[in-house]
């Protein structure tokens, strides 16, 4: 894929921050945190140091194995350029969220699982921006059965939901602007893919013949 050159250049920077801080690790890290923004997991330092590098190259693989899987809906080189984008977003997501947590563990306080919080508000808004110009297909995208049966459909409820999803990513930056909870990051965007998945059997309804 093109932009996978991107997926190798957050690799780079990943591996050469975290052997940077290794030596200033613990042999215990906080690697999860809770809704309340408490830690509650903790990982030895190999484990908490190669954990984002096998998401990120999980992430590489399914970024290039999908389209070969597909290759009639890639065909589309919108779609192609579409699914490299919104994968490299939340690569760079793992990458911050590694980096805070090797950040955390090396003793510089940084508010990991409001980082965290911010990298789902990214996915949100660049996802959000996509959802509109995406062609129907199997793989991403508002996939309910009447948005997989119908063109149309499927147009109307991306184009309504793409705006949507952006908000519920402005949204979870401003709660946590004001201090909230992680927690409650989760329900903006959860919110806005329950609504659009409504209004996608609302708009199959009002299609069928009466």
């Amino acid at each position: 894929m093109g932009s996978m050159w991107f997926s190798w250049l957050l690799l780079a920077v990943l591996l050469a921050a975290s052997l940077h801080l290794y030596p200033r690790w613990p042999a215990q890290i906080a690697t999860h945190w809770n809704g309340e923004g408490e830690a509650d997991g903790f990982q030895g330092r190999m484990a908490a140091l190669l954990w984002p590098f096998g998401w990120i190259g999980s992430l590489m693989a399914l970024q290039a194995a999908v389209p070969r899987l597909s290759r009639r809906r890639f065909a589309d080189p919108s779609l192609r350029r579409i699914w490299g984008r919104l994968m490299s977003a939340v690569q760079a997501v793992v990458a911050m969220a590694g980096l805070a947590i090797g950040c955390h563990g090396a003793g510089i306080r940084v508010p990991v699982a409001l980082m965290e919080g911010a990298g789902l508000s990214v996915i949100c808004i660049v996802a959000g921006n996509y959802l509109g110009k995406l062609p129907r297909n199997g793989w991403i995208g508002i996939r309910t059965p009447w948005t997989l049966a119908s063109d149309e459909v499927w147009a109307r409820t991306h184009r309504q939901g793409g705006p949507l999803m952006m908000l519920a990513g402005v949204v979870c930056l401003m709660l946590m602007a004001a201090g909230a909870a992680p927690r409650w990051l989760l329900w903006p965007p959860l919110g806005a893919a329950a609504w659009s998945c409504v209004y996608s059997w609302w708009l199959a309804r009002q299609s069928r013949p009466h």
